[in-house]
């Protein structure tokens, strides 16, 4: 369905398809709900629209206690499986720009990214962003001019390097 829209050749359709994360088979159903619903008891991901701060922020949190290298990868059109697919399969945080379907049909912002946690990691990110909180690391970012200094608006430990 995607020869002659997403891609220009049928090859490069099924390469495509191929390369996609999908829920193994033996699964019948998705169900979907917004987490503070509580409609779900034990959701398998949950899956959030951030911005890109927010983001780097989650992610870093999730970093923050017992790092590991977080990689992401690009299908194109279908990216849902590279974020809650990939989060149901692996269990490890996954990431997306949301397609062109989540923006026409979903409604996802012209800002906003998605991500993915297990219920265990989202709650690893926010204690991880706890601790960064205490070290001095704000969202939202305060940046700073490119005609001021920005040694003062860094934490201490940076200026020891």
């Amino acid at each position: 369905m995607f020869n002659k829209v997403w891609f220009e050749e049928l090859e490069s359709s099924k390469a495509h398809n191929r390369a996609l994360e999908c829920v193994p088979s033996g699964h019948y159903a998705i169900v979907c709900s917004p987490v503070d619903a509580g409609k779900i008891e034990a959701p398998d991901v949950v899956v959030l629209y951030t911005s890109s701060a927010q983001a780097f922020m989650l992610f870093a949190g999730w970093q923050y206690k017992g790092y590991e290298k977080l990689e992401f990868s690009f299908v194109g059109e279908s990216t849902c499986a590279d974020s809650w697919c990939h989060t149901f399969n692996t269990g490890k945080p996954g990431f997306a720009i949301p397609s062109f379907a989540d923006r026409k049909f979903g409604g996802a912002g012209e800002w906003e990214v998605r991500v993915s946690f297990t219920p265990e990691d989202l709650v690893r990110a926010i204690e991880g962003m706890e601790g960064m909180w205490k070290a001095g690391l704000r969202y939202p970012i305060a940046p700073h001019s490119l005609t001021t200094d920005v040694c003062p608006g860094m934490p201490p430990h940076y200026l020891e390097f």
